[in-house]
């Protein structure tokens, strides 16, 4: 008896074709198509939280950067201020300010022995003279800075 070698092939593509629906997502070895649900789920929960951490870092290197401008227009306005004051005489040194942009340095000079003590402080032009506060309780907006100016012989 000879047997027909493609009849084997024939009877289980007959199975997969009457099957119906339910097995046409099947592969050749028995594995579904595509992904289930929950890989779907995990895979969005993941790209969200990527997405949010590249955002976070982003807005977090805007905002050091903007700190950054305001210190240096600061600690420029306070220079200024500073090269001003050592400019003038020793004995012509007495309380002042200067406004340098968005900053006004202000200055007060206390005398010692042959020498002079000057604070400056370096609030936003916006600030009222009232909001200047100490070097203890400076708003976060001020910065202090002691120079002390010796008399020469």
């Amino acid at each position: 008896m000879i047997r027909n070698r493609g009849s084997r092939g024939t009877e289980a593509h007959s199975r997969f074709a009457a099957a119906g629906a339910s097995d046409r997502s099947a592969t050749r070895h028995g594995l579904p198509h595509g992904f289930t649900v929950v890989e779907v789920v995990l895979a969005v929960i993941t790209l969200c939280v990527a997405v949010l951490l590249v955002a976070t870092a982003a807005l977090w290197a805007v905002r050091v950067g903007h700190v950054d401008d305001v210190a240096s227009a600061r600690t420029g306005a306070l220079l200024a201020s500073i090269e001003s004051v050592r400019a003038a005489p020793y004995d012509a040194l007495v309380d002042g300010s200067a406004a340098h942009g968005d900053y006004v340095v202000s200055w007060s000079v206390t005398p010692g022995i042959r020498s002079k003590l000057v604070e400056f402080v370096t609030r936003s032009a916006a600030d009222s003279p009232a909001d200047l506060g100490t070097e203890r309780g400076a708003r976060p907006g001020t910065a202090t800075f002691r120079y002390r100016m010796y008399e020469h012989d």
